[in-house]
């Protein structure tokens, strides 16, 4: 389970975000629980239900008419039954007594034990619902357990409703670290909101995932449900960064890969090494473009990378070109390049067999398959005291051998 202090400072955050019914969007149950405001000329009367009350007799008992209580009952009649009045519930008028005549301008009535309902006389004369249901309560719910066959029907299986975890697969899938298939006996925790009636859980509760988490061995695989001001939900991991990726371009034009990431047996050294990237066959002179805006950290010849050039995107993400034939005009350390911009051309510099492109791409410093790398927007989060971290130049070294 992650125990890591800023992984808990992370968290703390999260959960001392305004949460409950205002901050969430939802219904605010703040102030009077009628929602009405009397004006001059107004007075409210609040009514407990007696043995052979009806809403009809007690309109009539504080002089509405019938036909303005048949109008009234006719407007609550989609809502909820009437009739469903009981002894002990509460019925609040808000009358006014104007030339001697009284009108109703609104009536709220708690129909115990989940259904309030509050009747406003609009400018055109007809009443409207201004607000239906229970008083709402918010809730913290914590799930774990472990996976069966596979992680989606697992989380059903031990009550986390769809929705959240249609969430938790769709964060957790931005993670280029985590296994394509997750193993049986694989342990996991979700945390989310509740906003409905405590005692009686229905599918339109109102839900808000908050945190979730997957054992796999030893490592955990985290991400925490973040809202910035004015934007819409979005992931972080433990360290307060947006779990980010980003759309990468095919460098090559058509290209098909013919050796791709992976443990192989190298065709020149004739032993099995760890391929870190992906090989594109392609004639001499083949254009290869940027596979996303970034910057050029370095460029030259790199040993047995032949002509290499890297491209930093972000602080989190770097792609890497190898055994190209020459570079592009402009191509520079330091420059700025855009996505499709020509930076080389293909050709069989260092160490290879043929002429082909030796593509990399790497994610907080660690080689992860180009082509899996997903897309997620990114989000700056503010997190105070949490550490800056930066992305460590992992440059080849002249005479460094390639894979």
């Amino acid at each position: 389970m992650l125990s890591s202090a800023r992984a808990i400072a992370l968290l703390a955050l999260i959960a001392a975000m305004p949460v409950g019914p205002a901050s969430a969007g939802w219904l605010d149950w703040s102030g009077d629980r009628t929602g009405i405001r009397t004006e001059t000329g107004q007075r409210q009367t609040t009514i407990t239900v007696e043995r052979g009350h009806t809403l009809g007799k007690i309109l009539a008992e504080h002089g509405v008419s019938s036909s303005e209580s048949a109008r009234v009952v006719e407007a609550m009649k989609d809502l909820v039954d009437p009739k469903r009045l009981q002894i002990g519930d509460t019925v609040v008028l808000t009358l006014s007594n104007a030339s001697g005549q009284v009108r109703l301008f609104a009536l709220h009535v708690d129909f115990r034990p989940d259904v309030s309902l509050t009747m406003v006389r609009g400018k055109d004369g007809t009443f409207h619902a201004a607000s239906t249901g229970p008083r709402p309560t918010l809730a913290v719910e914590t799930l774990t357990g472990s996976v069966s066959k596979s992680l989606r029907p697992s989380l059903l299986e031990s009550g986390l409703p769809p929705m959240l975890a249609d969430e938790v697969m769709k964060a957790l899938n931005y993670d280029p670290t985590l296994p394509k298939r997750i193993k049986s006996g694989t342990g996991y925790r979700v945390v989310y909101e509740r906003l409905g009636i405590a005692a009686d859980r229905k599918p339109g509760d109102k839900l808000r995932l908050r945190y979730a988490e997957l054992i796999i061995g030893t490592t955990p695989h985290v991400f925490y449900s973040y809202t910035p001001p004015t934007q819409p939900t979005k992931p972080v991991d433990e360290n307060a960064k947006p779990i980010q990726t980003i759309k990468f371009m095919n460098p090559i034009e058509g290209g098909k890969v013919n050796s791709p990431f992976g443990m192989r047996l190298h065709p020149v050294l004739r032993k099995m090494k760890m391929h870190r990237g992906v090989d594109f066959p392609a004639p001499q002179g083949t254009p290869i473009y940027a596979a996303a805006d970034g910057i050029v950290e370095d460029v030259g010849w790199r040993g047995n990378f032949g002509n290499y050039i890297r491209l930093g995107h972000d602080e989190r993400h770097a792609t890497a070109y190898g055994h190209l034939d020459g570079f592009a005009p402009g191509i520079a350390e330091g420059e700025r390049v855009t996505q499709g911009q020509l930076i080389g051309y293909v050709g069989r510099t260092g160490l290879a067999t043929g002429n082909h492109l030796y593509w990399e791409v790497l994610v907080d410093n660690k080689h992860v398959d180009p082509m899996k790398v997903r897309l997620v927007e990114a989000i700056a989060l503010d997190m105070s005291g949490a550490k800056k971290s930066q992305r460590a130049k992992n440059i080849p070294a002249r005479g460094s051998r390639s894979s």
